[in-house]
């Protein structure tokens, strides 16, 4: 294995572990404070955020405007044991205080119930999409949206093409234990790792006031602590070999799931064994080549982050509540031109604390299941979630020209173009998100695509030296277009 490659993956699963991974008192003292928020059985959450944005990249004007009127509270009530959630999002005028409800989301157990209302309203105050009041239209008298656990677990098998992932995803948004295990092996590994390997390791970050803990870091000083983590790490690499094998268990295994891949055939653990090996008999070299990788990056990262900055407490108070604090500064430049993309400020407060047993209202009335607003939609659920997750699909808003691939990890904003009322689509940007390479035929002057060693040509037209084909133009290589009508969404695949 080359270092690059054992570097990714060693930095990967680090991140995974957490930088604060450190043995000081004060460090200690704040991981056994989360792990007691943790634990709770029974909690109430309440709080605010606040964004304000002061340079935002062409087309998030909606964004800025929305977060220069308002800021967003919640209230959310969980019972881990039985499955009960109850959720309340507000908007607040940031000018008269005026609250108004947005979203209220539901779960006993069972169902899923969301209620969006407030929701379509705020969105049809800051937008000029018209699918707001096609929605509001579908939904008529109903007030809330059900997902049972058989929709989900159905549409789920639809979309993924296996019904034993379908039943372990649709567990993982259900069972509220689940995820009480799996945080519970997320304490147990990290507290290990601080017992077992970073028992002589600090990294200064966290301060400690009474029962208030707190740490600040800018974009310039991360890098130096992560570079102490990292060199850190790799001197202890034999002791750290059984804790990143716990974290391929604990976090890559059920973000797979998640995410509907399978993990099983990856032998990521055989990988960690290579890593350990390689880096425990060449810990200098490494050590050498990974303090130069940084070195090189560390003036891009200053250019690209400016003075972004984090300031982050947790406190235990005398009532037993657990108030947290994050003040986050971002400035992001482009990285060619230096130009601010973003700049702007984002505040949050919550307090956390334990409650009694509670009972959910459930709405008997004035709901519509998913799948009969799917009906109403005019989506077919079998072609719409027709994926083939190597990224062999594309979904693109003929409004906005928002596009992403079938796996969800590749997103953009495609030009479209209305030609004789007709939408052509941008054949190079599209063919990119499908994993297909697009050709030019200099003496055709047409774009050409390869499929089993035959070339496709597609007729299109040429503007502004891009080429822009009809939607069933695609269908010549082999593609399935889908449009629906309602949404004015087409989906290829």
């Amino acid at each position: 294995m080359k270092c690059k490659k054992a570097f990714s993956l060693l930095l990967a699963l680090l991140m995974l572990i957490s930088v604060t991974t450190a043995c000081s008192k004060a460090e200690w003292g704040y991981f056994n404070l989360s792990k007691e928020i943790s634990q709770l059985e029974r909690y109430a959450t309440v709080g605010e955020f606040d964004i304000n944005i002061d340079v935002i990249d062409s087309g998030g004007e909606v964004y800025k405007k929305l977060f220069d009127k308002y800021s967003f509270m919640y209230e959310i009530k969980v019972d881990m044991k039985n499955f009960i959630i109850d959720c309340d999002y507000y908007a607040k005028d940031k000018a008269n205080g005026h609250i108004i409800s947005v979203m209220n989301l539901k779960c006993d157990g069972n169902n899923y119930y969301v209620k969006l209302d407030g929701f379509i309203n705020l969105i049809a105050d800051f937008t000029d999409i018209e699918e707001s009041n096609n929605l509001s239209e579908i939904m008529g008298d109903a007030e809330y949206i059900s997902c049972s656990k058989e929709e989900l677990t159905e549409l789920l098998a639809l979309a993924y093409g296996d019904d034993d992932l379908a039943e372990q995803m649709t567990s993982l948004y259900f069972n509220f234990g689940t995820s009480a295990k799996q945080n519970s092996k997320y304490l147990k590994l990290i507290e290990d790792a601080m017992k077992n390997v970073y028992d002589n390791y600090e990294t200064g970050l966290i301060k400690q006031n009474g029962n208030k803990y707190s740490f600040s870091l800018t974009a310039e000083e991360a890098l130096p602590v992560l570079i102490s983590f990292v060199n850190y790490s790799i001197d202890n690499i034999e002791k750290l070999g059984p804790t990143l094998k716990s974290a391929i268990d604990i976090f890559i295994n059920p973000l797979f799931t998640a995410l509907g891949i399978r993990s099983e055939d990856l032998n990521l653990k055989d990988g960690v064994d290579i890593i350990v090996t390689e880096i425990g008999a060449n810990k200098e070299e490494f050590k050498e080549q990974f303090n130069e990788m940084f070195a090189l990056n560390e003036k891009e990262l200053k250019a690209v982050m400016g003075n972004s900055k984090i300031d982050y407490t947790l406190e235990k108070t005398s009532d037993n509540k657990y108030n947290q604090t994050i003040n986050l500064v971002l400035n992001f430049n482009d990285r060619d031109t230096n130009f601010a993309i973003f700049k702007g400020k984002i505040k949050a407060n919550t307090s956390t604390y334990a409650i009694n047993p509670f009972s959910v209202e459930i709405p008997e009335e004035k709901t519509i299941s998913v799948n009969a607003l799917m009906k109403e939609l005019g989506i077919d659920p079998d072609i719409y979630f027709a994926t083939d997750f190597t990224g062999k699909s594309v979904t693109i808003d003929l409004d906005s020209g928002f596009a992403f691939s079938g796996s969800g990890f590749n997103e953009t904003v495609v030009n479209v173009k209305i030609i004789n009322g007709a939408s052509y689509l941008p054949l190079r940007a599209v063919g990119e998100l499908l994993g297909e390479d697009v050709m030019w035929d200099n003496d055709k002057k047409q774009p050409y695509i390869v499929k089993n060693g035959n070339s496709i040509y597609l007729n299109a037209k040429v503007i502004g030296n891009a080429s822009y084909v009809p939607m069933r133009e695609l269908e010549k290589v082999g593609y399935t277009v889908y449009w629906e009508a309602q949404t004015n969404m087409v989906k290829i695949f």
